[in-house]
């Protein structure tokens, strides 16, 4: 009601200015006046917010600062409400709620497991025994019919060579929603005949898509040509359900290695075994192998079992070679001391202590080198049908033999120098009995691999107990050996013992470490040989007969 009587007073006033003033022309003096009156009534009608009647005034005076002002005013005004709504909020906050709270899950039926269909599973074989136009496998219809967790195809049941044909179809059969299959041993087909593309691609499909899109818990492979592509594929497409896996003689090399190292902890919690020997990978490729299981477990993961034989060929070669060389030594020496002991007449006791110490030796360099010479050959090996390679059992003989030729170094001295008997007696009692409980004594079952590929800190208690025994005999005879054989003689005695103690301390080092030690104990042996030949042997020279007096000459006072 205010706002009509308002506007009706300015309307009057309005008309009543107009019929004061008529319209401007172009001889009206007096034309600021009537704009400010004009631009007074425009502002009114703008406020009030009603469109002027008069047109002509409009676009004249629409743009005065006046205008512009009252516009301005009413812009400000109007945003009044809002700044006192947003002082009011500052100084008396409203509480915050706290979020509902979720809604509880709704706990869902249970469902019954899938019950096993042969009947679907044999015919999903079917199937795929047809697109890949092959015939059944009596092994894997054995399996499917009967609901088995592990499908073991072989050549003998196939009725013909089993190659990538078959392969592609028992993939797609174990992978079908029917089958229950969590586990492909193909260590019974000749994996040669696969190709490095077909077996990639499938036993990757296989370990991601088989036991119902869970993958496989296992999978076998001898002897086919996957390379490093084909590894880094399969680690790839392994799902957390695998818990083992042997790629043995599959050519994966470093490369391969390297992706199941970095698979280990981060795709691969579950895995317990993997295999993958005679693979011709590095030294250093399976040591990272090894220290990224071991860290898995450290960390609180599960425990992998590593099994790397085979692999350093170089290394193994090297380290028979060493030893190789030893043989030939002292198969060629000992007969020498034997015959330079007969000429010189020297009795049966030190006879039978020189035939004690070079066939000993010999025994011992013949033993490591046949040890490394059996893990070349399973490297190198190729894959026999049925079955797979196994690694060569650690030799007893081998760990036995240091011990052996300990007490065998001893006899010589004892029997040319006449130390004293009890000493000697305890000196090979302990040798010997040490010698027994390491051909009693099985190879340890928690690192069956070469001492070549042991990887951290690892001492074999026969290690120690050699070390025991030895500083035993040298604590015991080194002040009489001085007295016997002179300053030089023992010198050249003691490096030989300090050359055998570093090897042993060499030998429980994995890689390099391992040849080294090789090495150290040839050369110990060469010094020991040395002082029993120089010392012993030809210090019991006959003396030289007393030169003939000339006639004449009075006889020696």
């Amino acid at each position: 009601m205010v706002r009509r009587v308002w506007l009706v007073a300015a309307a009057a006033a309005a008309a009543a200015e107009l019929h004061a003033n008529p319209p401007l022309t172009a001889a009206t003096p007096n034309r600021t006046r009537v704009h400010a009156d004009a631009a007074l009534l425009l502002a009114g009608l703008d406020w009030a917010g009603e469109a002027p009647d008069n047109a002509t005034v409009a676009p004249i005076i629409r743009r005065h600062p006046l205008v512009a002002a009252f516009r301005r005013t009413k812009r400000l005004v109007g945003r009044v409400p809002k700044l006192y709504r947003w002082l009011t909020r500052l100084v008396n906050p409203r509480p915050v709620e706290p979020p509902p709270p979720p809604p509880e899950p709704v706990a869902a039926p249970a469902t019954a497991p899938p019950v096993y269909d042969a009947g679907a599973a044999l015919d999903a074989y079917a199937r795929s025994c047809a697109r890949y136009a092959v015939s059944a496998n009596g092994a894997v219809l054995g399996a499917l019919r009967f609901g088995g967790v592990c499908v073991k195809p072989s050549d003998e049941s196939g009725g013909a060579p089993f190659g990538d044909a078959d392969l592609l179809a028992v993939v797609d059969a174990i992978c079908d929603p029917a089958s229950v299959a969590r586990a492909l041993d193909l260590t019974r087909v000749d994996g040669a005949r696969f190709t490095q593309a077909c077996a990639a691609r499938a036993l990757s499909h296989a370990l991601a898509k088989a036991d119902r899109g869970r993958g496989l818990a296992y999978l076998a492979l001898v002897g086919a040509p996957l390379g490093p592509r084909g590894a880094e594929r399969l680690a790839t497409a392994a799902t957390p359900q695998l818990r083992a896996l042997r790629l043995q003689g599959c050519d994966v090399r470093d490369a391969g290695l390297d992706a199941f190292a970095q698979a280990l902890d981060a795709r691969l919690p579950q895995l317990e075994r993997l295999d993958v020997s005679r693979n011709r990978a590095s030294l250093h490729a399976c040591k990272r192998v090894k220290k990224a299981a071991k860290a898995r477990g450290a960390n609180g993961g599960k425990k992998c079992r590593v099994e790397l034989r085979g692999n350093c060929l170089a290394l193994e070669m090297a380290c028979a070679a060493t030893h190789a060389a030893g043989v030939a030594a002292f198969a060629t020496g000992g007969p020498y001391l034997l015959h330079e002991a007969k000429r010189l007449g020297l009795d049966g006791a030190c006879v039978r202590s020189l035939a004690v110490y070079a066939s000993a030796h010999v025994f011992y360099f013949a033993a490591s080198a046949q040890t490394h010479l059996a893990e070349a050959r399973f490297g190198r090996a190729r894959p026999a049908l049925p079955g797979a390679p196994r690694p060569p059992p650690r030799s007893r003989w081998d760990r036995a033999a240091p011990a052996l030729v300990l007490a065998a170094t001893h006899y010589p001295f004892a029997a040319f120098l006449q130390l004293d008997a009890a000493t000697s007696r305890r000196v090979h009692g302990a040798a010997l009995a040490l010698c027994a409980v390491c051909l009693g004594r099985e190879p340890p079952g928690v690192d069956r691999d070469p001492p070549s590929l042991r990887v951290g800190k690892y001492a074999p208690v026969e290690t120690l107990a050699l070390l025991f025994v030895g500083s035993f005999a040298a604590s015991a005879t080194a002040l009489p050996l001085r007295r016997a054989l002179g300053d030089a003689a023992f010198r050249s005695l003691a490096a030989g013992a300090l050359l055998h103690v570093a090897a042993a301390i060499c030998h429980v080092a994995a890689g390099a470490g391992h040849a080294a030690a090789h090495a150290l104990t040839l050369t110990g042996a060469a010094l020991h040989a040395m002082v029993v030949l120089k010392s012993l042997v030809w210090h019991f020279l006959p003396a030289a007969p007393p030169a003939p007096r000339p006639p004449g000459a009075a006889p020696p006072v």
